[in-house]
């Protein structure tokens, strides 16, 4: 059960497995860290400011996967 103040953070595998220049996988705890960053901005930035830090990891690397976030505030 959702209640006020929860963010529900849904997320293709291609966002955790987002590699860079030296085959490392974005993984799970970077998606945490910046969900954690941006709880307090709208679900729509929140979502935006998480593929943001996706791209910046992963830079000009050529992803194999889809990368997709949907986020959803409860208030």
């Amino acid at each position: 059960q959702l209640v006020p103040g929860d963010i529900l953070v849904s997320y293709t595998d291609g966002v955790t497995e987002a590699m860079n220049y030296d085959e490392r996988e974005y993984g799970y705890d970077r998606l945490l860290e910046s969900i954690r960053r941006y709880r307090d901005e709208s679900a729509g930035t929140l979502a935006n400011q998480i593929l943001w830090d996706v791209r910046r990891y992963a830079g000009l690397v050529r992803q194999s996967d889809d990368i997709s976030v949907v986020v959803a505030k409860v208030k």
